[in-house]
């Protein structure tokens, strides 16, 4: 599942185990960090995609234990 994309729903993770919602919650720092990286350098080409990653992170909504 792509952050930002329609696969990753709230539907979808809530049917994920723990381990696999921190999984794609790193992956999506990760893909974040990198995109502002290239920002900062003004080597990102999909701006769109910035906005996709920052809206589909929300560290607010984490589950509760």
């Amino acid at each position: 599942m792509a952050v930002g994309s329609k696969d990753l729903v709230s539907a979808n993770l809530r049917g994920l185990d723990d381990d696999r919602l921190v999984d794609e919650l790193r992956k999506a720092k990760e893909e974040l960090f990198n995109l502002r990286f290239q920002s900062a350098t003004g080597q990102l080409d999909n701006h769109g995609r910035l906005r996709a990653v920052r809206k589909g992170h929300r560290p607010h909504l984490h589950r509760a234990a």
